[in-house]
């Protein structure tokens, strides 16, 4: 499921509302569904992410918590697929650094490169999966791109309700900013909020209080740079409008792996491979 339109979030909730239970949006056929009352028709690409949808659809859970596990398991698909398909030409590596950190023997050689190639792929997806997981986790959310009140920046994410727009700009860690992204924020944030919007910064995971090179620079170059942040636990709170956010991503991400990975994971993948 990748569409996060205003579109077609605003046809899921059309659709959310014409029934009564999941287990029965789950039984709909696409005939049933479309067109919508409204008239409006569904996409061939949004079609096929209901019916992703419905084939995954756990009735016991929350729709909020579904799309995590449909998105998690995808992600985690992704991840073994690039495991099974790597081969010794895509490691890139580096025979200096061989000798530098003395690997005398071509399994220790291979098995750091893997690693290396592996870790890269994760932590590139990881940034799509968590855009979803945002997106998803209020039907208030949108993408970013379609709107034009930043500056020179398109945010990432907005919450578009009831006609106050809160704007977003995602990093994943304390350590993804440097001193010319920041100042350069600020000026965006200050601009959407000169435009009668709120602006933040948001950061999936850490701590304020955290000694990070970012977050000194944050506190030099963006005044009461903590209001303007929100980080981890109170991200994902302010992001779903639910309390204890954290506690119910963290459950559902830990479901999904489980369905999909069983009594193995991604290490003992890397280790198979």
């Amino acid at each position: 499921m990748t569409s996060s339109s205003r579109s077609f979030k605003e046809k899921l909730e059309i659709i959310k509302s014409q029934y009564s239970s999941l287990e029965k949006f789950k039984q709909a056929s696409v005939n049933e569904i479309s067109p919508l009352p409204n008239g409006k028709k569904l996409t061939q690409k949004e079609i096929k992410a209901i019916e992703e949808l419905q084939k995954e659809i756990n009735n016991d859970c929350t729709i909020e918590e579904n799309f995590i596990q449909l998105f998690t398991k995808k992600f985690i698909a992704k991840q073994l697929e690039k495991i099974k398909e790597i081969t010794i030409n895509d490691l890139n590596t580096n025979p200096l650094l061989c000798y530098a950190l003395k690997f005398d023997n071509p399994k220790d050689f291979i098995k750091f490169y893997t690693y290396q190639a592996v870790s890269r792929s994760i932590v590139t997806s990881m940034g799509f999966l968590v855009q979803d997981l945002l997106l998803y986790s209020n039907e208030h959310i949108y993408d970013g791109k379609n709107y034009n009140e930043g500056k020179k920046t398109k945010f990432d994410l907005v919450i578009d309700k009831d006609g106050e727009k809160t704007f977003f700009e995602i990093k994943s860690g304390f350590n993804d900013l440097d001193k010319g992204q920041i100042k350069h924020y600020d000026e965006e944030l200050s601009s959407v909020e000169k435009k009668g919007n709120k602006a933040y910064i948001g950061i999936t995971y850490g701590k304020k209080n955290a000694a990070t090179v970012t977050s000194k620079l944050l506190e030099t170059y963006v005044k009461d740079w903590k209001k303007k942040t929100f980080v981890g636990r109170e991200l994902w709170e302010h992001i779903s409008g639910k309390g204890q956010y954290h506690s119910t991503l963290s459950k559902n991400i830990r479901n999904a792996a489980d369905a999909v990975l069983h009594d193995s994971g991604i290490v003992k993948e890397i280790e198979k491979k």
